[in-house]
């Protein structure tokens, strides 16, 4: 059985009926991206956790950064993480691993 979800939408200054519709946001907004579904929210999620998977496994590959202090040395991933001399480069990718091994 079909049911519709009526809904007003100041962005576009309409009426939205929508059939079997489950989204609290107009679909056009949607489609905007100015909301996102759950199921736009759960693939960027895994995107987001593939891209840090990514990195650790860089960091884990390699020492650290060439260059980056501008002299030729490598600046090893310890003084970039959290604690390290330059930890505020990456406080903030720490967090975020932090964040999802609580997930």
């Amino acid at each position: 059985m079909s049911h519709y979800i009526t809904r007003w939408c100041p962005i576009h200054d309409e009426w939205s009926d929508d059939v079997n519709n489950p989204e609290e946001f107009c679909p056009d907004c949607v489609k905007e991206g100015r909301y996102k579904t759950r199921e736009m929210l759960e693939r960027e999620n895994e995107a987001l956790r593939k891209g840090l998977d990514a990195v650790v496994a860089l960091i884990n590959e390699s020492h650290g950064v060439s260059g980056l202090h501008l002299n030729g040395d490598i600046a090893p991933w310890g003084e970039l993480r959290t604690g390290g001399s330059f930890d505020e480069w990456l406080s903030d990718f720490d967090a975020a691993i932090k964040e999802q091994s609580h997930g």
